[in-house]
């Protein structure tokens, strides 16, 4: 079914709906005064991703700010950030490897250490020289036993049609961490300073991006 709510100056509806994007025209022609085509094309040209999904209903005013005005609040880049994208390439390199991290060479270990310092040295020059130290030590805890004798694909982009029950044509998009080759397994990864693993479990069932990655790669796990 689709959402609706009255906000402020504008009307919005269910990002998968057509009168979505003529709203967006109709707002935005009414605050610039001109003509002008929303910076997000649509669900069908542009696609929709979780993270589109979970902007419009945290806030859908916001998410009008963000997709059709493209204006973001700005923020300062958290070392925090750094650090969790750095260790993310990390895990990239493991995973593409055909074996467990525990069975390794040390000359395997040292490519991809050196591979995850390059990335971060290259798109981080300022991090702290101590990040690639932390991530080493977090690379060699990391438990990758659900690989098996599976391979991996990683960073796996997806482009796909789908329409929804009341009949509108969208595109489903996003990116997945790994996904082994016969499409059983999927792996996507988060940084947070400490699991709960209760409250996970709880979130895990209803995470829009765990929702929508096992729909589209029909993943079982």
């Amino acid at each position: 079914s689709s959402l609706h709510r009255s906000y402020g100056i504008q009307t919005l509806t269910n990002p998968t709906s057509k009168s979505y994007t003529r709203q967006i025209r109709r707002e935005t022609t009414q605050l610039t005064g001109e003509q002008m085509t929303p910076v997000w094309k649509g669900p069908l040209r542009d696609g929709i991703t979780q993270s589109l999904i979970n902007k419009y209903l945290t806030c859908p005013y916001r998410f009008f700010l963000y997709a059709g005005l493209g204006l973001e609040e700005p923020r300062q880049l958290h070392p925090n950030l750094i650090w969790g994208d750095t260790f993310h390439k990390g895990l990239e390199l493991l995973i593409e490897k055909d074996k467990p991290q525990k069975d390794l060479s040390p000359e395997e270990w040292d490519e991809v250490i050196q591979k995850t310092n390059k990335h971060l040295k290259e798109k981080f020059p300022t991090a702290p020289g101590s990040f690639i130290h932390t991530i080493k030590r977090m690379l060699a805890l990391y438990d990758d036993r659900y690989k098996g004798s599976s391979k991996f694909h990683t960073e796996v982009e997806f482009r796909e049609p789908y329409e929804t029950t009341n009949g509108y044509k969208v595109t489903l998009r996003g990116k997945v961490d790994a996904l082994s080759h016969d499409r059983h397994t999927l792996v996507e990864h988060k940084c947070k300073g400490k699991i709960d693993q209760v409250q996970t479990s709880k979130e895990v069932p209803v995470d829009h991006q765990v929702l929508l990655y096992c729909y589209i790669t029909t993943a079982r796990t």
